[in-house]
């Protein structure tokens, strides 16, 4: 990639100016307040877009910072350049309302997209942090952040176990991350959701619990009610049973005593009346001297007597009937309705504990049901199952690519250190021939049988050293030939290590970018293009 020209419309204190760049290496000549920074940012807002900050980051951020002086709402530039030997055309538009992008290639007319990625397609697929940690060099910011170890540990287990670098192991690794975090919110769900079917199913149980000891409670009342009531009958009947027999022998007690007693004294009489009578008859008819001493009176009192036997022996029969009768009834109509009215309570009574009684079988029933789904609930369902099951396999996954990722990037740091060492070794012209780069990018030279770490050797060699780490890097990370930029980069850099260092950077098949304040980078450039 080489940008051809630039085109400030209205970005920071600079409206409507343009910059031709040199494809090979261009050099920005300029006192502190020429706007050289403010070129540089203009470079990758056109590549990589701006975004403004949020709250009170917004008032320091690079939007709020290169903001046009004039015309604030007009922030807007374009950028040609060329990629793959075809030249495009790149048009933003920065501020808060309009802000857009326009991408086309000016040999075809081909309209790009933006937003669809064909613009970091071009690049190479390198981002703003990547594009910082290797490509654009600060003053004093030689050093690479972390995002550069992962570019390059992500790169490592890209291209080994791949054959390519297309292959975004890292991309893989935490789409599974993100696969698992959904799947653990799906597999948090499931619980909540089984523990509050469970609460449920604790609360119905317990008021099904509550219903039946109610139920057992009025059932033992009912029953207690019906044996009460049952031994009331029993005890009603046996007494009835022995009034019965009294009666029968009061009964036929004086039936006996008016039927035997009057009947007999009257049926006496009755024969004494007659004799009496017989004999008052003899006196008078047949004129005997015997029958002479019988008194005269006689014959009245046998009729008398006569007639008394028989009303004796009628008021007998007539008294007996009547006390009976009377007896019977009086007796058999009261029993009669208290043994209904008792038949009735019993009935009741029976009626009530069964009605009772079912419904225990049918609370029983419920309970029974409502344990059951506590049983099931206790065991994880079949959908979470699935996602636990899901949830290993993810995990499973990410650890071998880890792994994978691991190993890979131990293979890539010999590559990494031999492309670093032959950079070093350029620069320092052969003072420095072997650069080991650790894990997080713990950097250390070998130099007299030793190694060195970098915190023990100077700034400038420190510089050197971060300088041929971010160039190995760039090789090794990115086919596209991304331009080199440096904004102030050299300022401790002596003569010796800065014409080293531009002389590797003129050999390179890249486009270099440098803005300083000081004459001596371009000096040199010029030398060397004589030369």
């Amino acid at each position: 990639m080489i940008i051809k020209e630039l085109y400030l419309k209205n970005f920071g204190k600079f409206n409507g100016t343009y910059c031709s760049l040199d494809e090979h290496m261009q050099v920005f000549y300029g006192e502190n307040e020429y706007g050289k920074s403010t070129i540089y940012a203009f470079i990758k807002a056109m590549l990589f877009g701006m975004e403004r900050g949020r709250g009170r980051a917004a008032g320091k951020d690079e939007f709020s910072r290169y903001e046009p002086w004039e015309n604030p709402n007009y922030y807007a530039g374009e950028m040609r350049f060329v990629c793959g030997d075809r030249t495009f055309c790149l048009k933003r538009h920065f501020d808060r309302y309009g802000r857009n992008a326009v991408l086309y290639c000016e040999d075809d007319g081909e309209e790009l997209s933006v937003e669809d990625g064909d613009l970091q397609m071009l690049l190479g697929g390198i981002t703003l942090g990547a594009f910082e940690n290797t490509a654009a060099i600060g003053q004093l910011t030689a050093r690479p952040g972390q995002t550069l170890a992962e570019e390059l540990k992500n790169y490592a287990a890209n291209y080994y176990a791949s054959g390519s670098s297309e292959v975004d192991l890292k991309c893989a690794v935490d789409t599974l991350k993100e696969r698992k975090k959904t799947t653990e919110k799906a597999i948090k769900k499931c619980v909540e959701t089984q523990k509050q079917e469970l609460e449920k199913l604790q609360v119905a149980e317990q008021y099904m619990k509550n219903d039946m000891a109610k139920l057992q409670e009025n059932a033992a009342q009912e029953k207690k009610k019906l044996l009460t009531l049952q031994e009331s009958r029993r005890s009603e009947s046996d007494c009835k049973h022995e009034q019965g027999e009294f009666l029968t022998e009061g009964k036929q007690s004086l039936t006996g005593a008016v039927s035997g007693g009057l009947p007999r004294a009257g049926v006496l009489l009755c024969i004494l009346g007659t004799l009496l009578l017989t004999a008052g008859v003899l006196k008078n008819f047949t004129g005997n001297p015997w029958f002479y001493s019988i008194p005269w009176f006689v014959l009245p009192a046998g009729a008398a007597i006569l007639a008394a036997g028989i009303l004796s022996c009628l008021a007998g029969r007539k008294y007996t009937r009547k006390k009976s009768g009377d007896s019977f009834r009086t007796s058999s109509g009261e029993d009669a309705k208290k043994a209904v009215a008792a038949q009735n309570e019993i009935e009741r009574a029976e009626w009530e504990l069964q009605r009772i009684y079912g419904q225990l079988t049918e609370k029983q029933i419920e309970l029974g049901n409502i344990q059951e789904q506590k049983e099931e609930l206790l065991v994880p369902g079949d959908a979470q199952r699935r996602l636990e099951e899901r949830k290993e396999a993810l995990e499973l996954a990410m650890e071998h690519l880890t792994a994978c990722a691991s190993k890979m990037t131990e293979q890539f740091g010999e590559r990494l250190n031999r492309e670093a060492s032959q950079i070093l070794a350029e620069v320092t012209e052969g003072k420095y021939t072997r650069l080991f780069v650790g894990d997080n990018l713990q950097l250390s030279v070998f130099c007299g049988g030793n190694h060195i770490s970098v915190e023990q050797l100077s700034r400038g060699t420190v510089e050197q050293i971060y300088f041929a780490l971010r160039m190995a890097a760039l090789n090794l990370l990115y086919e596209e030939k991304i331009p080199v930029i440096f904004d102030d980069a050299f300022g401790c850099y002596d003569e010796k290590r800065l014409k080293s260092t531009l002389k590797w950077l003129s050999n390179q098949d890249r486009q270099v970018i440098i803005f300083t304040c000081q004459r001596r980078e371009q000096e040199i450039i010029e030398m060397l293009k004589r030369k």
